[in-house]
């Protein structure tokens, strides 16, 4: 369930086998440091107990399309150097959706 893009609105062409009534969310590393980690669990699980989204660190100024379950989840990104780069929690995906990690 992962997209690898290029630009900015990236090329959906590229992405993995998305179920029925996934979303796309872009996430913009505009970080100085790759984010080597994107952790998914549902609302009511725990947030570091989750499913690992990322096959490959998304670099500084890049930006990747992963696609989303449409239920209610939350977001764990970390950093190379292990920090916690970012989090959405209680996350409901709507169409166009982006998360600029900073």
């Amino acid at each position: 369930m992962v997209c690898f893009a290029a630009g900015a609105l990236g090329a959906l062409g590229a992405c993995a086998t998305r179920a029925p009534g996934d979303q796309v969310l872009q996430v913009h590393n505009r970080s100085k440091l790759s984010i080597t980690s994107i952790q998914l669990s549902d609302c009511g699980g725990r947030l570091n107990a989750g499913r690992e989204l990322l096959e490959q660190a998304i670099t500084p100024t890049s930006t990747r399309n992963i696609a989303l379950p449409s239920t209610c989840v939350n977001l764990l990104a970390t950093n190379s150097r292990g920090q916690i780069a970012g989090e959405q929690r209680d996350l409901r995906m709507q169409p166009g959706a982006s998360w600029t990690i900073r």
